[in-house]
């Protein structure tokens, strides 16, 4: 999805030799008013090569809500990048082989009532420059094999 407004729903998206679902919020020609938003829910996003889900891009704020599973994607279950701010809630992300969720550098998310749990690095990995205003609340963090939160220069979180 490159500057979009999708409905992905009820879908089984797994075996990609990258990732199961990419979003990316980018102009050809530099404009800062390109949006990706979109709603992604109650789909299978499993056993993907790289990202489950990747959000990236200044203007990048998709919904990833209700029930979607997403588990045993070779990286990070969700991935997000350079300004995204995806809104993340309602799901089920476990087993994948690096973080549940990874939040980079210049981004954000807002992480809520979700199930993390069983990945094999942290459950949930933030922080670095400007990543401020990250929200995470009323989820369950259990079983990572690293750390359940993991936060390095994370500011007003």
């Amino acid at each position: 999805m490159i500057s979009c407004e999708p409905l992905i729903k009820r879908n089984i998206i797994e075996k990609n030799y990258k990732h199961g679902i990419y979003i990316w919020s980018y102009s050809s020609f530099g404009g800062e008013n390109i949006r990706c938003d979109g709603e992604i829910y109650n789909n299978l996003i499993q056993s993907n090569l790289e990202y489950g889900i990747r959000c990236k891009g200044k203007n990048c704020q998709p919904r990833i809500f209700n029930q979607n599973k997403i588990i045993f994607n070779k990286m990070a279950g969700i991935k997000v990048d350079h300004n995204a701010y995806p809104v993340i809630i309602q799901n089920e992300i476990t087993r994948n082989l690096q973080q549940g969720i990874l939040i980079q550098e210049k981004a954000q998310a807002h992480i809520e009532n979700n199930e993390i749990s069983d990945n094999m690095k942290s459950n949930i990995a933030y922080g670095g420059e400007c990543s401020v205003n990250t929200t995470i609340i009323k989820n369950r963090i259990c079983r990572g094999r690293c750390e359940g939160i993991f936060l390095i220069d994370g500011g007003k979180s």
